[in-house]
């Protein structure tokens, strides 16, 4: 379960890291207090589990901005903070600390398109990408797809959407549930 958990936070890591490199920087005009909320539901092999990820700045300068992710899964929140260098282009293969390197994943762009995406009651004009992951945990080499919908309007990262399968047959569909700021 653990090692699940894990899988599906690098695949989220991963999942847009081609559209990264075509944008600048999307944390630039973030400010403290601000914070997107986004909703999972996975199915392994008829196991069903839900859960809810919360990004939330706590702090930024103009070189650098700071997100702190609280997880809740299976009545259990962790939380971790990443460092986000406002001086370079946004790129999500960028490990949270505390992630060993070698799990970085290997991302192989396959199609990409656009399309108008409906998603916690607005319409978004996104983007899609559909990636190839391979990734691997110790021993275990996993491979995954991945389609993430990216809107340029969508607050923080601008991801809206992410739809994943992998190997081991876990399906999984993450979506924006929310977003708002404590700035004052």
């Amino acid at each position: 379960m653990v090692r699940t958990c894990v899988a599906v936070v690098v695949v989220l890591l991963a999942g847009f890291s081609a559209w990264a490199e075509e944008v600048d920087n999307p944390f630039k005009s973030v400010k403290v207090g601000d914070w997107v909320e986004y909703t999972s539901h996975t199915d392994a092999n008829g196991m069903k589990m839900d859960s809810k990820m919360k990004q939330t700045v706590t702090a930024k300068t103009d070189k650098e901005v700071t997100v702190k992710f609280d997880t809740e899964m299976a009545g259990q929140t962790k939380s971790n903070e990443q460092k986000i260098d406002l001086t370079k282009k946004y790129d999500m293969n960028d490990l949270p600390a505390g992630m060993p390197a070698t799990m970085k994943p290997k991302v192989e762009k396959l199609k990409e398109g656009d399309e108008k995406v409906t998603v916690n009651g607005k319409e978004y004009a996104a983007h899609w990408i559909e990636n190839k992951i391979t990734l691997h945990m110790g021993e275990i080499k996993m491979d995954m797809q991945a389609k993430t919908w990216i809107a340029k309007d969508a607050p923080m990262s601008g991801l809206i959407k992410m739809d994943t399968s992998m190997s081991m047959g876990m399906k999984s569909t993450l979506e924006l549930t929310g977003s708002g700021s404590g700035a004052k």
